[in-house]
C-alpha cells in the first residue's frame, strides 16, 4: 500500500497563517580549496546573507587571486545582484570536478545541499577546471555543460518526486562559449524546463590578471543571474527594465569577447537559441539581461523562468496547505458515494483563500488569478483520494509593444463630420 501523501501534477493549517516562502534561497557550487580552521572541501556553507559571511569563514578577494579562483566572485555577485538578507548556501569543491557531476542527482555536491538544507528553491553550479582538462564541444558549448543540463533536469526532477515535494530551478555557468552563433547548439531544444545556461560575462573579471595569467577569461555571471533571480518575485522577469541598468560596466560573453563584437543579428540569433547575457536596449543607458530563457521549446507554458517559479510556489503552497488534510476523516455524501458539495467546496477554499493572499492579493501581484476546483463526485471510499485542480492565470511579459503612428490632417476629420 502507498504511503499517504499529497501528490501535486504540473499540466502544459490555519487560513492565512501559512508560512511565507523563502522564494530567492539559493545553493551554489563553485570550485576553490579548503581554507584551515574553516572549512574543507564539500562542506556545506551557510547560510549566508551577505558576502560579509563569505569573507569570515576565509573567502575574500584575495582568496580567489591566491588560488586562482573566483569562488568569492560568484558569491559577491550573487549578493549584488539579490541583496543582503536572501539566503546563500555554499560549497566548494575541487577544481577536477566535473559541471555535470555538480547537479548530479547521485554526487555528493548540489544534490546534498537540497538534501541536508530542504528549503533550496534555485541552484548554480559554477567551475574553473583544473589544468588537465581538456574541453570537448558540441554546437559552440562544451559537452560537459550540456550533460550538465541533462543532469540538471534528473535532479530537478527527483527533488520534485515523492517524498521530497521540493520544487527548483539550475543556472549553469555556460563557461567557454566559442563565440559563434551561427554554429551553436539551439539549447531551447534540450527539454529541460527548468534549467539555464547563463553565458554572459563581466569583462572586468573576465580580463583581470593573476600574476600576469588571466584564469578567468572564459567564466560566465552565473553566481550574478542568480542572484538577480533570487532578489526578484516569482512572476518578474531579470530582464525587466523598470528593474534598472545592471551594476555592470564592461558586458561580454564567456570567450571573453566584449558584447561591442557583435551585431544585432548574431545578439538576435543567440537569443533566440535560449542563452541568458547582458545586452544593450537602444535608448536606454547601461546593460540588460535579455530574457529568462530556459532549454525547452519556445512553445512550452514554461518556456521562461517565470512561469516555471510561478508554478512551482503554487505547488509549495499547496502542498503546505493540504499537507493538514492527511488521513483526516472526510464526510460521504450517502445519496451520491461523493463528496458532500459544501466538504467540496470549503477544501477548495481552504486552498484558494492561501495563494489568493501570498500571490494574487498582494503587491505586485505573483500571478493575475488562481482558482481551485474539488468535483463532488469522487469514489473516495474507493480510491482514498481526493482530487483538486488549481487553474493559474499567470501575469503576462510585455516582451513586444507595436504601436500604430500615423499623420491625421484635422480639416479633414471636421468636414467628414459637419
Amino acid at each position: 500500500m502507498a504511503r499517504p501523501d499529497v501528490l501535486i501534477e504540473q499540466t502544459n493549517g490555519n487560513l492565512g497563517r501559512v508560512a511565507n516562502t523563502e522564494d530567492g534561497t539559493t545553493a551554489m557550487v563553485v570550485t576553490g580549496v579548503a581554507v584551515a580552521d574553516q572549512f574543507a572541501l564539500g562542506d556545506i556553507l551557510g547560510p549566508f546573507f551577505s558576502v560579509e559571511d563569505a569573507r569570515n569563514v576565509g573567502i575574500d578577494a584575495a582568496y580567489d587571486e591566491t588560488n586562482s579562483a573566483l569562488a568569492y566572485e560568484h558569491i559577491r555577485a550573487f549578493f549584488e545582484g539579490a541583496g543582503n538578507g536572501t539566503k546563500l548556501y555554499v560549497m566548494v569543491v575541487a577544481d577536477t570536478v566535473l559541471l555535470s557531476e555538480m547537479v548530479d542527482k547521485d554526487q555528493p555536491y548540489l544534490a546534498k545541499i537540497c538534501s541536508t538544507k530542504k528549503d533550496v528553491k534555485a541552484g548554480v553550479a559554477t567551475r574553473i577546471p583544473d589544468a588537465a582538462y581538456e574541453p570537448v564541444y558540441d554546437g559552440q558549448v562544451e559537452e560537459d555543460i550540456l550533460l550538465a543540463v541533462t543532469k540538471a533536469k534528473a535532479l530537478v526532477a527527483f527533488e520534485r518526486s515523492a517524498p521530497n515535494h521540493r520544487y527548483m530551478h539550475v543556472y549553469l555557468e555556460g563557461r567557454n562559449w566559442q563565440g559563434n552563433p551561427a554554429l551553436s547548439t539551439d539549447i531551447r531544444s534540450l527539454n529541460s524546463d527548468r534549467v539555464t545556461i547563463v553565458a554572459g560575462a563581466d569583462n572586468d573579471v573576465s580580463t583581470r590578471e593573476v600574476e600576469a595569467a588571466t584564469p578567468y577569461l572564459n567564466y560566465a555571471f552565473a553566481g550574478f543571474y542568480a542572484g538577480i533571480k533570487a532578489g526578484l518575485p516569482v512572476q518578474r522577469n531579470a530582464g525587466r527594465v523598470r528593474n534598472g541598468a545592471l551594476l555592470l560596466v564592461n558586458a561580454g560573453m564567456s570567450n571573453g569577447a566584449k558584447m561591442e563584437t557583435f551585431n544585432d543579428s548574431q545578439l538576435t540569433a543567440l537569443h533566440n537559441l535560449g542563452y541568458v547575457f547582458a545586452w544593450d536596449i537602444e535608448g536606454k543607458g547601461g546593460w540588460y539581461i535579455n530574457d529568462d530563457h530556459v532549454c525547452t521549446e519556445i512553445t512550452s507554458d514554461y518556456a521562461y523562468s517565470t512561469n516555471g517559479r510561478v508554478a512551482d510556489k503554487v505547488s509549495r503552497i499547496t502542498r503546505q496547505v493540504y499537507v493538514e488534510e492527511l488521513l483526516d476523516e472526510v464526510e460521504i455524501n450517502p445519496a451520491t458515494g461523493g463528496l458532500p458539495v459544501s466538504v467540496a467546496k470549503a477544501f477548495q477554499e481552504r486552498l484558494e483563500k492561501v495563494l489568493n493572499i501570498q500571490m494574487v492579493n498582494k503587491k505586485p501581484k505573483e500571478a493575475s488569478a488562481i482558482t481551485v476546483y474539488v468535483n463532488p463526485l469522487q469514489n473516495v471510499l474507493a480510491t482514498d483520494k481526493i482530487e483538486a485542480e488549481t487553474n493559474i492565470t499567470p501575469v503576462g511579459t510585455a516582451r513586444i509593444i507595436k504601436v500604430t503612428q500615423s499623420f491625421v490632417n484635422p480639416f479633414n476629420i471636421f468636414f467628414f463630420f459637419f
